[in-house]
């Protein structure tokens, strides 16, 4: 995975532990591939921390179901948490208080 050509886009958000959302495009062979509705959560005193994008429903049975909508190996999934947490640091030290 070549990251330098990585674009991580990261919008600041703020209600209760959800801080940010974030769009990642990284190169493929046919094009571009732009993945967007990770979002990155934060609790008081805590560390943030990215969540794959998913879809959620209620079941006939009023079961709320979550379903993520990318599977990756860990490594991929590790750098792209990595990349999206970077960048999200860098926004927050920059935004004003």
């Amino acid at each position: 995975m070549n990251v330098e050509k990585i674009l991580v886009e990261v919008r600041l958000y703020e209600s209760g532990s959800l801080k940010a959302f974030a769009n990642v495009t990284m190169p493929s062979e046919v094009g571009e591939l732009t993945i967007k509705g990770f979002m990155v959560f934060q609790k008081d005193g805590k560390s943030p921390w990215v969540a794959f994008p998913n879809n959620k429903y209620t079941n006939k049975d009023g079961e709320e179901i979550k379903n993520q909508i990318i599977e990756t190996s860990k490594a991929v999934k590790r750098k792209l948490e990595d990349l999206i947490l970077a960048e999200y640091k860098r926004k927050t030290e920059e935004a004003p208080f």
